[in-house]
C-alpha cells in the first residue's frame, strides 16, 4: 500500500508547531479554509494560524475566530496612482512608473497566535 502525503494535522500533531496558512480575498476560499481546518481537528488559532490581505468587513467579520489581516491603503494607492498620473500628464514626457511601498497596517484578531518556543 502506498504511503499517503502528511497532513497539516499530521505534521503539527508530529512537530508540536503551529501551521500557518494564507488565503486569498475570496469569501469562497475563507469559508473553505475554516472548514478544512475544522474537518481536520485543527483549532484556530491554536493548531492553525491564518492571516489574510484587503481587510475586507464582509470575511473578517462573517468569520469565528475573526481573521487577522493586513489592511490595504486603498485611498492612498488611489491618491499616489492619480498624483503620478498628472506628473505624468505635466511633463509630457513617457516614463515608467516609479515602485512605491505606501505602509499596510497589521489589524489583529482571533485567527493568529505565536508560535510555541522550542524547547
Amino acid at each position: 500500500m502506498p504511503q499517503r502525503e502528511p497532513t497539516l494535522r499530521d505534521v503539527a500533531v508530529r512537530t508540536g508547531l503551529s501551521v500557518t496558512t494564507r488565503c486569498s480575498a475570496s469569501t469562497i476560499a475563507w469559508r473553505w479554509a475554516y472548514y478544512a481546518a475544522a474537518e481536520r481537528g485543527l483549532r484556530i488559532p491554536h493548531d492553525l494560524s491564518i492571516i489574510g490581505f484587503d481587510n475586507q468587513d464582509l470575511i473578517v467579520n462573517g468569520l469565528r475566530p475573526r481573521v487577522t489581516t493586513i489592511e490595504l491603503p486603498h485611498y492612498d494607492m488611489g491618491r499616489w496612482a492619480v498624483l503620478e498620473l498628472l506628473k505624468l500628464i505635466e511633463s509630457g514626457r513617457d516614463r515608467p512608473a516609479p515602485h512605491v511601498a505606501l505602509p499596510c497596517p497589521l489589524v489583529r484578531r482571533g485567527s493568529t497566535a505565536s508560535a510555541p518556543r522550542g524547547e
